[in-house]
């Protein structure tokens, strides 16, 4: 969080975009922000989505934006203004080198061929941003260049971030800013706290290793297409039609797009399209598998396609947990639908 959304991202995209609007004038700030304003989110990043960008004439100039919204800016920026940048461009090949690290560092899993593909990116990214920009390279960027030896020793780095505890801070923070305590604070807090605590231990919530929260829903209708798929996964007798369930903290909803496998090194995504729960509360997803069209690289995107094959998968089977959304570039409605990912495969 300090080091990337926080630092190197920082840096980078003031540089990229000072070059986007003020160098090139590929783009006005005001373009920009009607993209970033406009710019479909999906469920899952709505929350988070990026603050609008002051206009500034040198990059020297810091953003105001938090750490989430930044990860948010990276990920989708070459959704939001990709079509307006030339392919080629020297500087819009460091923005996707930036994009390619931010997806490896936040993975979840890592493998040993990805740890020397990061050594390779961080490299060629400090160079380019040295000989691109006349810039000096910062402490954060000397730190990137142990993250792959850090991530062979401890694990991928997403589970050991300091996001999390500053989240769980953050309980505190907005506790203290209405409890109206002056005179010992800590002591009310840390009170709190523990009768929050207690009360979890007493009621036994979010303790079990499989915490589901099911939304409205009724009794699926027994159908031979419904039937056939939950029976190929061991499904038989009644089972619970959800609007929408969260697993373990992830909202899933009908129209969100799941990462189910990897086949020939490309992603299986799937189109989400009924949720269910059996009398044990194990979900499965009906979905509609998705044609892995290729990859854009200019965008750093997958182009996929709608088909007519169906299945269902177990929703602890996930190659990856959180829902993906499929996009299309502003003003190219004729590009297959784009699906960016969380991290890398």
């Amino acid at each position: 969080m300090n080091d990337m959304l926080e630092g190197v991202c920082s840096y980078d995209m003031r540089h990229i975009i000072h070059y986007l609007v003020n160098k090139k004038k590929l783009m006005s700030f005001d373009v920009l922000n009607a993209r970033i304003r406009g710019f479909d989110y999906g469920l899952e990043d709505t929350s988070n989505r990026p603050a609008v960008i002051a206009a500034f004439a040198k990059p020297s100039v810091s953003f105001n934006l938090k750490a989430a919204e930044m990860l948010r800016l990276v990920r989708y920026f070459a959704l939001m203004v990709g079509d307006l940048v030339p392919e080629g461009d020297d500087v819009w090949g460091l923005y996707l080198i930036l994009s390619q690290i931010t997806q490896l560092v936040f993975s979840t899993a890592v493998t040993a061929s990805e740890l020397g593909l990061l050594r390779t990116l961080v490299s060629e990214h400090h160079e380019l941003y040295t000989d691109l920009f006349g810039d000096s390279l910062k402490p954060k960027h000397h730190f990137m260049t142990h993250y792959p030896s850090a991530i062979q020793s401890l694990g991928p780095l997403v589970w050991l971030w300091s996001m999390r505890f500053e989240s769980k801070h953050g309980e505190a923070k907005k506790t203290a800013s209405v409890v109206c305590n002056f005179k010992n604070i800590c002591k009310s807090l840390a009170q709190k706290h523990q009768m929050k605590f207690c009360y979890r231990l007493y009621s036994k919530e979010s303790f079990t290793d499989y915490d589901l929260v099911v939304g409205p829903g009724s009794e699926a209708v027994n159908t031979d297409d419904t039937d056939s798929l939950l029976a190929a996964v061991g499904v038989l007798g009644q089972v619970l039609y959800a609007k929408w369930i969260t697993l373990n903290g992830t909202t899933y909803r009908p129209g969100q797009t799941l990462l189910i496998g990897v086949v020939d090194d490309m992603p299986s995504l799937a189109e989400l399209l009924g949720i269910f729960v059996d009398s044990s509360r194990t979900a499965y997803f009906v979905v509609c598998v998705l044609d892995t069209v290729g990859y854009s690289a200019h965008v750093n995107a997958y182009e996929v396609l709608s088909t007519c094959a169906y299945k269902c998968v177990k929703a602890h089977e996930l190659l990856d947990y959180r829902p993906l959304h499929r996009r299309t570039l502003p003003n190219s409605p004729e590009l297959h639908k784009l699906v960016t990912l969380h991290s890398a495969l």
